[in-house]
């Protein structure tokens, strides 16, 4: 890599996240963020999918024990002892609050065991060089002015040679609907640029119109798919002759079988597209209930967060029961949008939309449509007494 290179990383701990908040979480991400963490999510592996965004990539960790594991510290061996791993960065909650070494007005009871550990494997805390007694969580009260604060959420490194110019922000005046704040650490680097990956974009073609219909109207393009692709075979098969393969040396061999390979599927590929055309893609989107009321109502609990934060004495307990107010009314205008939108999902199965397939089509687009609107399928069929069997 020629030249130095900026990697941003920011760090939010969620305590439960879902569709609706996840996009004014992006929209307040550090302008120079290329990896975002976010921790305590919530989201169960059937659910992993709930998260929609045009423009990330997703990678989903559910907590698996690492083997042999019994704490944090042997969890972590496996990175701090590899000798291959030349840098390393450890972010997250890590629940330990560390006193005056990192500014915080208390410790804990973790404290000594992660200094312990921050020591034994020669790790810098990055937070007390660039946020110094900055909270990485805070919550307010309605009676009293005062405000609980903690610095619990960390960046950690081992390779200060390598972490040019850092920099880190914490977002103290967004609440995002978490009491962890959103955190920011970038620096500037020369590491060794991963490996080119060349990703080959997923065809799709309209292949439900080979579904069986009460009509027939699928027979026709079965039969223009067999009409096109019939003589394409014909000749390809030709190419089949046992005699070809035996006069070629090994590699000369499995060339001409990643030819014919490539052949064929091209061969499909081009029939389908005649045969029923291609299919496009559509990016999944949370916002098919979202509205401008809703907007308002979410941009309103940012701005008494910000009036909470900035308060003094008796006008902070005043803003943090009109923010509490606003927090649980987003919540509440949240799940009646839901609920609106799965009653008229119930109305259109009055009608013939999801029976045209079959009965174990309208089951699959029931479970479906469920899933994209409730975390859990099985909790939703409790709580309106059904039995829901997938």
């Amino acid at each position: 890599m020629s030249g130095d290179t900026t990697l941003g990383i920011s760090l939010f701990n969620a305590q439960g996240i879902s569709d609706e908040s996840i996009d004014s979480i992006i929209n307040n991400l550090h302008i120079c963020t290329n990896l975002f963490f976010i921790t305590e999510t919530w989201l169960y592996p059937p659910n992993r999918t709930k998260i929609h965004s045009q423009h990330w990539k997703q990678h989903h960790n559910y907590g698996r024990r690492v083997e042999g594991s019994h704490n944090r510290e042997e969890a972590i061996q496996p990175y701090t002892n590899n000798n291959d791993i030349e840098n390393i960065i450890l972010c997250g909650d890590f629940n330990s609050r560390l006193g005056n070494y990192t500014g915080d007005h208390n410790t804990n009871s973790r404290c000594n065991v992660f200094l312990n550990f921050i020591s034994e494997y020669g790790l810098t805390l990055q937070n007390i060089e660039l946020a110094y007694g900055i909270p990485t969580l805070l919550t307010g009260s309605s009676t009293t002015s005062t405000v609980k604060s903690s610095i619990i959420d960390f960046f950690l490194t081992n390779n200060d040679e390598v972490i040019i110019a850092p920099v880190m922000k914490i977002e103290s005046e967004l609440s995002l609907g978490s009491d962890h704040k959103l955190l920011y650490f970038g620096f500037t680097h020369n590491f060794a640029p991963p490996p080119t990956v060349h990703l080959h974009p997923r065809i799709l073609w309209k292949i439900n119109k080979f579904k069986p219909k009460p009509d027939k109207s699928h027979i026709k393009y079965i039969e223009k798919y067999r009409t096109i692709i019939t003589p394409q075979l014909k000749k390809y098969t030709e190419k089949l002759k046992t005699d070809i393969f035996t006069e070629l040396t090994h590699d000369h061999r499995q060339q001409q079988l990643d030819n014919l390979n490539s052949e064929l599927i091209e061969i499909i590929q081009k029939t389908l597209e005649e045969a029923v055309g291609k299919k496009t893609q559509k990016n999944k989107s949370w916002k098919w209930f979202w509205t401008q009321e809703l907007e308002d109502a979410t941009n309103l609990r940012e701005h008494l967060y910000r009036k909470w934060y900035r308060a003094h004495t008796f006008n902070k307990c005043i803003y943090w029961k009109k923010f509490i107010e606003a927090a649980d009314k987003v919540r509440n205008m949240i799940q009646i949008a839901k609920n609106k939108c799965f009653r008229q999902f119930c109305e259109k199965l009055r009608t013939n939309e999801f029976n045209i397939n079959g009965p174990q089509a309208t089951v699959d687009k029931i479970t479906d449509t469920w899933k994209n609107i409730y975390n859990d399928p099985q909790d939703l069929a409790k709580k309106y007494h059904l039995k829901l069997v997938m």
